[in-house]
């Protein structure tokens, strides 16, 4: 499986494209230039996390101050997977705030927020959103662990332990000793 594309707009505060041609994409940067951005939008779209592993985090952008910018009500990621050499899907996730005006006052007031689903651009529920997931994934754990830096750490040590003894191998309480 390859990643494509992805473009995020209005996310965290900046409109991003990358288009991977094909190839290896190294991102880097200054701090404060949108890499961690990108990972929280990549993994926004698969986790509802950010990349730090937050449900609870900041979508839509926020000033210098910390505070949101008001005009701006909705953000989107967007990411094209490759699949054995053939497109395979596009999945697109957009958080919008619904705004309202209450009768008898002279401000809009945010009612509510949605998150939309987007499967190769027909609007879906979240669990065939999940299911689209599942399919690129394989509903393998490896999948998981090469694209979500917070996947391994969040795990029960018994799990890690499980996962990390078959690429370190054994260590017997003797070797300890011993060292």
């Amino acid at each position: 499986m390859k990643i494509k594309k992805i473009a995020l707009t209005d996310f965290q505060g900046g409109t991003i494209a990358i288009d991977f041609a094909g190839g290896d994409v190294s991102i880097r940067g200054d701090n404060a230039t949108g890499k961690t951005r990108i990972a929280s939008a990549f993994s926004w779209l698969l986790y509802k996390k950010d990349a730090l592993g937050r449900t609870d985090f900041a979508i839509l952008p926020l000033d210098a101050d910390g505070n949101r910018i008001a005009k701006i009500k909705e953000a989107s990621v967007e990411a094209t997977f490759e699949l054995d050499g053939k497109p395979c899907v596009t999945l697109k996730k957009t958080y919008a705030e619904k705004w309202t005006k209450p009768r008898g006052e002279l401000k809009l007031k945010q009612t509510s927020n949605n998150v939309l689903y987007y499967l190769n651009d027909v609007k879906v529920t979240d669990g065939d959103f999940q299911d689209a997931i599942d399919h690129i994934s394989g509903r393998d754990e490896t999948f998981k662990l090469l694209t979500n830096t917070m996947y391994f750490p969040e795990l029960h040590w018994e799990k890690k332990r499980a996962l990390g003894l078959p690429m370190g191998g054994e260590i017997r309480a003797d070797e300890v000793i011993a060292s």
